[in-house]
């Protein structure tokens, strides 16, 4: 008996806390997972991300690197609300709205929230994760949105993971990444056209 081959999905990410989190779930679905570092024949520039939502941001980077070797592209887009903080920073997590540099880094950009966060009392310091994913695949898009809330500390309760400065702060699990895991696992394995993909 022939065995079926695992279709191959390309994650169009960087982050390495994303690869972290979707790459074993995305192989536990039955993909062979390539990332941006890994692919030929990609394009190399960047997309621009300057949608509205984290849905169609997520859109963005999959059509963007959405080709012939890789007909089948996983893109992910996260903002973030904080409850005291009238939901600032939204989809632009990163560059707050445009208020910091694209390129700061992670230990600034912790030290910015917690400075904007250190009047806060402890029961009002909760936000929500708001996380779109697309799959470019078959010449559609498909995308699915889903917010997760948290609570943060103070100060850092574990090491940060590269890339994201959340992980420090977010009450819960030490293990921040299989807490990730954990939220997004059973909206994935239900999506329908990423089941599919997974299982023709």
């Amino acid at each position: 008996m022939t065995d079926i081959p695992r279709p191959t999905i390309l994650f169009a990410s960087g982050n390495p806390t994303k690869h972290l989190i979707y790459r074993p779930l995305l192989e536990g679905m039955g993909f062979d997972v390539v990332d941006l570092s890994q692919a030929c024949g990609i394009r190399t520039d960047t997309p621009v991300e300057d949608a509205l939502t984290v849905t169609e941001n997520a859109a963005i980077k999959a059509v963007h690197y959405r080709c012939a070797a890789y007909p089948h592209v996983f893109a992910h887009d996260v903002g973030l609300c904080f409850d005291a903080l009238d939901d600032e920073p939204g989809v632009q997590a990163r560059r707050w709205g445009g208020k910091l540099d694209e390129n700061i880094s992670d230990e600034d950009w912790m030290a910015y929230l917690l400075d904007r966060m250190k009047d806060v009392p402890d029961g009002s310091r909760t936000g929500r994760f708001i996380v779109g994913w697309a799959l470019a695949t078959g010449g559609q898009v498909h995308v699915l949105y889903q917010e997760s809330a948290f609570r943060i500390a103070r100060a850092p309760i574990r090491p940060m993971t590269a890339g994201s400065p959340m992980t420090a702060l977010i009450h819960g699990e030490q293990d921040i990444i299989a807490q990730r895991q954990t939220v997004f696992n059973n909206a994935l394995r239900q999506w329908q056209p990423l089941r599919q993909l997974a299982m023709p």
